[in-house]
């Protein structure tokens, strides 16, 4: 039988290593305010942290404020609308 959730935790350590090398990379990049689109892209990573505070204070509690969950979701959410924005504008200037 297929253990999916062996797979399923494998690919998501995988991808979380990835993104916390890549992470590194990308906030000595984006230290000075130079690189506009290490920033941006630094700040994608950041919506992470986000998910992460939600997931973990629920499964430390069993349970969780909405107000707390929407507070995270919208500071994602702000995270992930600027960041298209930044990318769209991108694309208009190379096109």
């Amino acid at each position: 039988m297929i253990d999916f959730k062996a797979i399923s935790l494998e690919a998501l350590e995988n991808t979380t290593t990835q993104i916390q090398k890549s992470y590194y990379k990308l906030y000595d990049l984006a230290e000075n305010y130079e690189n506009r689109e290490a920033i941006f892209l630094k700040e994608l990573v950041d919506i992470l942290l986000q998910i992460d505070a939600v997931t973990y204070v629920y499964t430390r509690d069993g349970k969780i404020h909405p107000d707390y969950v929407l507070e995270k979701l919208n500071t994602a959410r702000s995270l992930l609308t600027t960041n298209i924005s930044f990318w769209e504008n991108k694309l208009k200037e190379v096109k």
